[in-house]
Parts: C-alpha cells; sequence; structure tokens
C-alpha cells in the first residue's frame, strides 16, 4: 500500500480526505481504504490508551514521591 503525505496527518485530515489520497495513490478498492482506516483507527486507540496509563502512572509516581519526602521531612 502506498504512504501517505505526513501532511494529512499534521493537520488531523479527516477520514474523507485520506481516503481520497489513497485512491490517488493507487489504493484497489474502498474495502482495503476501511481496512487501512480501521487499522489506523486501533493503532490511534492504542497509543492514546498507552499515553493516558503513561499519565496516570506518572501522576502516582510523583504523589507518592512528595508524600514519601513529606514524610520524611516531618519526621526529622
Amino acid at each position: 500500500m502506498p504512504t501517505l503525505p505526513q501532511e494529512l496527518f499534521e493537520r488531523d485530515a479527516s477520514i474523507k480526505e485520506i481516503a481520497q489520497e489513497m485512491l490517488r495513490n493507487g489504493a484497489q478498492s474502498p474495502e482495503r481504504i476501511m481496512l487501512s482506516c480501521l487499522l489506523a483507527y486501533r493503532q490511534q486507540k492504542q497509543l492514546v490508551d498507552q499515553t493516558r496509563n503513561l499519565v496516570i502512572a506518572t501522576w502516582v509516581l510523583a504523589t507518592v514521591t512528595v508524600a514519601i519526602a513529606l514524610t520524611t521531612t516531618l519526621l526529622k
């Protein structure tokens, strides 16, 4: 499958625009476009989930670090 211009993703192009570009670049069928879009959606959703989990883990780590620092300070 031909690659798509990065510019489409940088400006958050719609699925319709991406599908049109795929057809221009030689995609053979709408079904193939749909499968590609579904795969891209799954990958994007996975990335969002991983990012959310990383943010939560970072927040928990920061909270625990502050709690340890405060406890250490108060016990001195």
